[in-house]
């Protein structure tokens, strides 16, 4: 399963954009794309709300609050995803590139079936966290469930 490797995290909703164009070939570049949009959230809360509304554009207004509420005062939560963060080095993000690595196993699914669940890696938690995404009509694909992303990790160490 491929790794995704970022350079940056998005300073602007066009830049989101961008990124997505080519995050939105893959499976796992979709579901990065959500954990970018998530990061993006935790620095600015308003456009992070417009990131993560396009990386899964199906997302009720009513679940966006959800996701504000669970990430309020976890500014670190979404840093857990990236390799190289830990609880003991506040999940401070390495210097670019950051990678995202993805696992599947047998009960996934199929690219060519066009719904995938992935797995990717959580420092903060002792097993991966799922995250499914669908690909659209366009061949495009976007994250349809990653609730998981939002559930809790060990703390950041205290300084």
């Amino acid at each position: 399963m491929p790794d995704v490797i970022l350079h940056d995290v998005p300073a602007s909703f066009q830049q989101f954009t961008e990124q997505m164009r080519s995050l939105g070939e893959s499976p796992e570049g979709a579901a990065a794309g959500v954990i970018i949009g998530l990061a993006v959230m935790a620095r600015d809360k308003d456009l992070g709300k417009q990131c993560v509304t396009a990386a899964d554009p199906s997302l009720p207004a009513s679940r966006l609050r959800f996701v504000e509420e669970r990430l309020a005062g976890k500014d670190y939560l979404p840093y857990s995803y990236i390799i190289g963060t830990r609880p003991e080095n506040s999940y401070s993000p390495p210097e670019p590139p950051m990678v995202i690595r993805f696992s599947t196993n047998p009960y996934s699914g199929d690219p060519a079936g066009g719904r995938v669940k992935l797995f990717v890696e959580c420092s903060g938690a002792d097993s991966p966290r799922p995250v499914t995404v669908t690909r659209g009509a366009d061949g495009r694909w976007t994250a349809a469930e990653w609730s998981s992303l939002l559930t809790g990790v060990r703390p950041p160490a205290q300084p």
